[in-house]
């Protein structure tokens, strides 16, 4: 994603984008899966709200968002893709009920970007720190498109330039998160998608076409990040039970 008159930004699943009203930009495709991403959008009144509990200063500002992005954890990654869900599913909805959930997800959101770990937008970045960023994008947009394959540390250091050793430093640098912790998210969050848009598919299968060893380490890594297994997690976004899955994930 391309603002006009600013750098390109990478957007996956890892990551929340936030925009301003009238805000324009380019979008270029990164992946031959193609593009599609959630988007919410809250009144101004209500965004200002929302960032004051962070970044009281917003009251002085015409453009409520000054963080371009911020990390998507696993909770923030669930709740949209149920809230999606259930808005694409056909089914009458409480509108009071998606309303809030949409509420308490934008809240979360902003409290992740402006989280102590998350220092994306806040300073200046020196020539050095520059060139490894550089790194840390490129490094994003090749796992944004090859998590489902089997990959090595070396393949990916051999593609962007780096030892293997001095690229995991500035990874985790730049994201707050190793290579494997990264990569695994990606890959859980493809295999929470076909979970919620295709839940006829075998658990086996989900495992297989994500990366994951088997259907236990699927399974293993799911609830460890998500705090529900993946049969669960299909049973509740199916239903469209939006409450009981925010109370689940502590999004209220």
């Amino acid at each position: 994603m391309q603002p006009v008159g600013a750098d390109r930004v990478l957007a996956d699943p890892n990551c929340i984008l936030f925009w301003n009203h009238g805000e324009t930009f380019r979008r270029h495709l990164l992946s031959s899966r193609g593009d599609e991403s959630a988007l919410f959008a809250v009144d101004t009144d209500a965004a200002q709200d929302i960032i004051a509990e962070s970044d009281p200063s917003v009251r002085d500002r015409a453009e409520p968002f000054v963080i371009r992005r911020a990390p998507s954890d696993p909770r923030s990654f669930m709740t949209q893709a149920a809230i999606m869900r259930a808005a694409m599913s056909g089914e009458a909805l409480d509108p009071i009920e998606w309303q809030e959930a949409t509420l308490a997800l934008v809240r979360h959101a902003v409290r992740c970007a402006y989280a102590p770990t998350n220092t994306e937008g806040r300073r200046p970045p020196t020539a050095r720190r520059r060139t490894q960023m550089e790194a840390v994008e490129q490094t994003r947009a090749f796992l944004a498109s090859n998590w489902s394959r089997s990959l090595s540390l070396m393949d990916i250091a051999e593609r962007i330039g780096f030892s293997p050793y001095h690229l995991c430093r500035v990874f985790r640098s730049g994201t707050g998160r190793s290579l494997h912790e990264y990569l695994t998210q990606l890959r859980l969050r493809g295999a929470l998608d076909s979970i919620a848009s295709q839940p006829a598919n075998a658990l086996t299968q989900v495992a297989s076409t994500c990366g994951f060893a088997n259907h236990s380490h699927l399974t293993r890594a799911f609830r460890a990040a998500f705090g529900l297994t993946p049969s669960t997690a299909r049973r509740l976004i199916a239903e469209g039970r939006l409450g009981e899955l925010r109370r689940s994930l502590g999004i209220i």
